[in-house]
């Protein structure tokens, strides 16, 4: 018999709570979603050191492995860039999740608040007030 099985439904309530809670506090789900990236890095890592062995080899196959390897690293980035400009997108991913995040915060730095910031050093008049 499991010990978590024992003691009373509230007990064993409290024992979940417990888990979910640090699960939370030590980011374990967004520790779980950057597996598959570094594992895509890892096979970005892998296809490069291939390529470079293949040239010495010989170059025309290298050639047609970097071809290959380009338009699927190619693939790779579009399905994972296309939420970000889509949110009904089908090809989300966790990265996608990332690209999104970094993506709205570099834009609102860009949009909003350099603007704000040089507006009040003085250097720059910037309005976003639209005319008719």
């Amino acid at each position: 018999m499991d010990s978590a099985q024992l003691g009373t439904p509230r007990a064993r309530a409290r024992v979940r709570q417990f888990r979910f809670i640090q699960l939370e506090a030590w980011h374990v789900p967004a520790i779980i979603g950057l597996l598959p990236v570094l594992m895509h890095v890892a096979l970005g890592v892998f296809f490069s050191g291939l390529i470079i062995h293949i040239r010495s080899l010989s170059t025309p196959a290298a050639s047609v492995v970097g071809l290959i390897v380009f338009f699927a690293l190619l693939a790779y980035v579009g399905t994972n860039l296309f939420p970000v400009y889509d949110p009904s997108c089908p090809y989300k991913t966790p990265l996608s999740a990332y690209a999104y995040i970094v993506f709205y915060r570099t834009r609102n730095f860009c949009c909003f608040i350099l603007p704000t910031a040089l507006t009040a050093w003085g250097r720059v008049s910037v309005s976003f007030v639209k005319t008719p």
